[in-house]
């Protein structure tokens, strides 16, 4: 979480030179924010956020953070001496998948193989369940960033009609301003929900993966556990 808010902290204040830029002298990106309007911005702070969470997904979701060798090297030694209550002291100071599940199902070591496979299975899932909603959020701005887009769509739209309904006969240049807001608006939001979709099925493929080794990893380690309790 900490990540996550520097990381947004360090965009907004990227974005601050932009806000600030003399009207003569605005780039494109101002331009195309100061014509989205109210729309326009919200998209850009869905863009900003969607960033932060995707390069804070890329540091928290990795087989570096949650499934790490060394944690499965160090539980096999434990458990190959059969001593249940040190290999689950060891899962409580450690994060990951494999501690978690093995854990779990140390807690239930005196019920048999089966009851230990079902708590270290659940487990997982539950830490399963628990990495999707988190990149919830992702699909969410993805989602949301194009409705806004189309309430910008609407509303340029809407107020090229009030110029046109007060106008006897308006200039191009009357209409253009809800015209361009209305393109702007659709613009931004597609270009903000393609890269967080892609972003989101990644990191849903990488959970997916990471779930897989792991039931296949602690398979492996309560064999080597229950083998040795024989």
């Amino acid at each position: 979480m900490k990540l996550f808010v520097r990381t947004c902290l360090f965009l907004f204040l990227l974005a601050l030179p932009l806000a600030a830029a003399a009207p003569e002298r605005e780039d494109f990106l101002l331009l195309i924010l100061r014509a989205g309007g109210f729309f326009g911005w919200c998209i850009f702070a869905c863009s900003v956020i969607g960033v932060g969470l995707l390069l804070e997904h890329a540091f928290s979701i990795s087989r570096r953070k949650l499934l790490r060798n060394d944690d499965a090297v160090q539980l096999r030694q434990l458990l190959l001496t059969g001593d249940a209550v040190v290999a689950r002291e060891f899962c409580s100071t450690r994060q990951g998948l494999i501690p978690a599940a093995i854990g779990a199902a140390l807690a239930r070591a005196g019920q048999g193989r089966e009851a230990m496979e079902r708590a270290a299975g659940e487990r997982l899932d539950e830490e399963s369940v628990r990495l999707h909603a988190k990149i919830g959020w992702v699909a969410l701005l993805a989602n949301l960033s194009p409705l806004l887009g189309l309430l910008g769509t609407v509303s340029g739209m809407l107020w090229s009609f009030g110029v046109i309904e007060q106008m006897t006969n308006p200039a191009p240049a009357d209409l253009a301003g809800g015209i361009k807001e209305a393109l702007v608006t659709t613009l931004l939001g597609l270009c903000v929900a393609i890269p967080l979709t892609v972003g989101f099925f990644f990191f849903r493929d990488r959970i997916v993966a990471l779930g897989l080794d792991a039931s296949s990893e602690v398979a492996m380690l309560l064999d080597d556990f229950c083998a040795n309790q024989d």
